[in-house]
């Protein structure tokens, strides 16, 4: 894991000569001591009720944006009418 996140790190920066000065520390985070959403975790009530709905506004809001048309319902999770080809245009 660790070369693999100095060889990401590195492709990023665009430049070899980091390599030497790029420190990847893994630490074991104690419960409830990380977050998502800004909110601690873990919080099952969050992750089942709080998280889905944040997301799915989120790509409400990429959808239209970006105008990429929405596979599925925002709101009950059906695929709706229009399908999308394995390419990515409409059908």
């Amino acid at each position: 894991m660790i070369e693999r996140l100095t060889d990401t790190f590195v492709a990023c920066a665009g430049v070899e000569g980091v390599r030497p000065y790029v420190n990847v520390q893994i630490e074991e985070v104690d419960e409830g001591h990380w977050g998502l959403g800004g909110r601690v975790l873990p919080d099952p009530n969050f992750l089942v009720n709080g998280f889905p709905p944040m997301v799915e506004k989120a790509a409400v809001q990429f959808s239209q944006v970006y105008k990429v048309p929405m596979k599925r319902d925002a709101d009950t999770g059906k695929e709706t009418a229009e399908k999308t080809s394995p390419g990515g245009s409409s059908t």
